[in-house]
């Protein structure tokens, strides 16, 4: 396989293992807000963990079509070291409402920033699978706003 192939692999690898991070995130999220009582966010994070489940759905046969391994689990090099997900999930079994919002806000700009770091090496992605990535990257981005967007009226309320 030639380098711009092993690139290519390696950067749906990262969009893959942050895809992953974020439906396990958000599975996280739902079992801390199942039991209280706000179906409508608990809705929300649902429709966001089933976009990333998506997502991946439509990279992992990108990658399997070169019979190359897929890396759910692997994060970029340089991004796991700005990851503190983690640490907020050990903070967040007795969660109230606000640390919820906050951990989602964590998961939604941790995914941005994963796809901004594979969008600006275009140049090692085809035409089309940039497309595709540009796409996802526009969806999740409105996921991240309406986490925000959720948050702020939360704060406004109180």
């Amino acid at each position: 396989m030639d380098k711009e192939n092993i690139k290519q692999t390696e950067l749906l690898n990262d969009l893959i293992a942050i895809n992953t991070k974020r439906i396990k995130g958000y599975n996280n999220a739902i079992t801390w807000i199942a039991n209280k009582n706000k179906a409508s966010i608990q809705k929300y994070f649902e429709d966001h963990r089933d976009q990333s489940i998506q997502i991946n759905t439509t990279l992992k046969p990108l990658i399997t079509l070169e019979n190359i391994p897929i890396t759910d689990d692997r994060l970029p090099i340089d991004y796991a070291q700005k990851s503190n997900t983690e640490a907020k999930t050990e903070s967040c079994h007795e969660k109230d409402l606000n640390a919820i919002l906050i951990y989602c806000q964590q998961l939604e700009t941790e995914t941005t920033l994963a796809y901004i770091q594979v969008i600006v090496q275009q140049s090692a992605l085809n035409p089309q699978l940039l497309s595709i990535i540009e796409s996802q990257a526009s969806m999740l981005l409105e996921a991240h706003k309406m986490i925000n967007k959720i948050y702020n009226q939360i704060h406004a309320a109180t």
